[in-house]
């Protein structure tokens, strides 16, 4: 995966890729309308999906015969994989459908979740946020080796990819594999939350 250089450590990645920057681009100036924004926001996700399962993803080798009777010896995804993608409601709704979808593609049907959150950000008498509201949630059961994804769009203070972080390692039967959040646009701010 061609990445971006910058100074936020390992546990980041700033996919360079000229396609999903043209798109992004796109997606933000105000007079792109839908349906593009959907289209946009699906060519998005696929992309950060597919890059972060074959970045992070475990793999195995396979030997097959193909249709031409020749031995076909690949390195694929391992199918056995458990993945569950995280529908952080509402910006997170349709990209978390995205990457369910996705997975689909390569992963054991039984291995796929999509679990749902509903957030909201609790805020003072200022209208400053000063914290998550995590309302009502449908988690699909254990965690246990499990890849749990965040598809959300904007990673703007960082409190409810925590919230909701804490929320699995604390309410649900693990441990993870590996929390993966998948962001558009991220500020200096959420990554000094998250990453810390």
């Amino acid at each position: 995966m061609s990445e971006l250089k910058h100074h936020y450590g390992n546990q980041f990645h700033l996919i360079d890729d000229p396609f999903s920057q043209s798109l992004l681009t796109q997606l933000c100036l105000p007079e792109t309308k839908q349906p593009h924004i959907h289209r946009m926001v699906e060519k998005l996700y696929t992309n950060l999906i597919m890059s972060a399962c074959t970045q992070l993803f475990p793999r195995l080798t396979t030997v097959n015969k193909t249709r031409m009777n020749a031995e076909l010896s690949s390195e694929i995804l391992d199918p056995s994989t458990k993945a569950i993608t995280v529908n952080l409601a509402r910006a997170g709704t349709y990209p978390s459908h995205v990457c369910y979808d996705f997975l689909h593609w390569f992963l054991k049907p039984d291995h796929i979740r999509q679990d749902h959150i509903f957030a909201a950000r609790k805020t003072n008498e200022a209208n400053k946020v000063t914290g998550t509201d995590l309302g009502s949630f449908k988690i699909g059961g254990e965690i246990t080796d499990s890849y749990v994804i965040f598809p959300d769009p904007m990673g703007a203070t960082g409190g409810t990819i925590n919230s909701a972080i804490e929320y699995y390692q604390n309410e649900i039967q693990g441990p993870v594999k590996q929390y993966i959040a998948l962001h558009l646009i991220v500020t200096p701010e959420y990554l000094k939350k998250v990453l810390s």
